[in-house]
């Protein structure tokens, strides 16, 4: 490869052209010394690039000011080993405590909470619950609850009606009416009294046998009834 020309005018007017330069061919090269091409060179150049703005994302071990939307990777390490470092800080001895006071109690829930079916009054929460199971089922609320289902929640109804008349038995009203019932509990019962013509009345009293109505107009006829319940 000719690299440049050396123009002599001789004596007799001929130019003489002469070369310098040689042609890299059969060149020895070494580590330090070696030929790349224009391709080879553009893609150093490239390479070299890269790692310059890679280093430049990576930064340096000092680098502060790291966060999850900025700074270099040395940056947000540092940010985290502060962090930590912050937060083991605050782990006291106290703190520790309450983690094993957790363990202790979930422990607790756990034991509390294992499946057992032999019901218990006292027992775990499932020995509770399978001993209330057993009430509903096969205990005496249960047998209660069936019978009740059986029979139904009304046990009698008594009905009729009557007509007060002025009150010489010392109930409330100024006219009222005692009515002979069959035996009930009046504990369990409700009383229902009808009436019209804006005549109000009332119940004033029920016992075992007897209902007393009262009202405070006139002489009226009103109906009345007397349900029971189991």
């Amino acid at each position: 490869m000719v690299t440049k020309q050396i123009k002599h005018k001789q004596d007799d007017g001929q130019e003489v052209v002469l070369d310098i330069g040689a042609k890299a061919e059969n060149v020895e090269t070494d580590e330090e010394r070696q030929f790349v091409t224009a391709a080879e060179k553009a893609a150093l150049q490239s390479a070299s690039e890269g790692v310059q703005t890679l280093s430049g994302k990576v930064g340096a071990t000092g680098d502060t000011g790291g966060s999850a939307t900025a700074g270099t990777v040395f940056g947000k390490l540092n940010k985290l080993i502060a962090d930590l470092a912050t937060h083991m800080g605050r782990w006291t001895e106290a703190r520790a405590g309450y983690i094993d006071t957790i363990k202790t109690e979930v422990s607790e829930i756990k034991t509390s909470t294992d499946k057992n079916n032999t019901g218990s009054a006292s027992g775990t929460l499932s020995q509770k619950l399978s001993h209330i199971i057993g009430l509903l089922t096969d205990g005496e609320i249960g047998t209660k609850l069936d019978e009740v289902a059986a029979k139904g929640v009304v046990k009698s109804v008594q009905r009729g009606t009557a007509r007060t008349t002025p009150n010489t038995e010392g109930v409330c009203g100024e006219y009222a009416v005692s009515i002979p019932i069959a035996t009930v509990d009046p504990d369990r019962c409700i009383v229902i009294i009808l009436s019209g013509d804006d005549v109000a009345a009332g119940c004033d009293s029920l016992t075992a046998d007897t209902l007393t109505i009262s009202n405070n107009v006139a002489v009226y006829y009103m109906s009345w009834q007397v349900i029971e319940f189991y």
